[in-house]
């Protein structure tokens, strides 16, 4: 019985590890893009208007994190803010 546990939990682990490895290839893939569509958007510097939207995505993350929120919903709105902003 442990060793079906064992298995399957081997087996769960290599999938998470594919997808994470594949949602990185796409997500490298989709910067890619966004750098070469970013060049049409008239800006002095693109850079900085990326940090700034960084910065307030981590601020707002805070905010979720020390809000006035029952434990468990607050890392179900944490995990969705992190998937929002990615």
């Amino acid at each position: 019985m442990i060793e079906r546990r064992t298995e399957k939990l081997m087996v769960s682990s290599a999938v998470l590890m594919a997808q994470a490895a594949g949602a990185a290839l796409v997500t490298l893939a989709l910067m890619r893009e966004v750098e070469k569509l970013g060049h049409f958007i008239d800006q002095p510097n693109m850079s900085a208007d990326y940090l700034v939207a960084l910065l307030w995505a981590a601020a707002l993350g805070v905010a979720i994190w020390i809000g006035p929120f029952v434990k468990e919903d607050r890392r179900d709105l944490l995990l969705l803010w992190s998937a929002g902003c990615l």
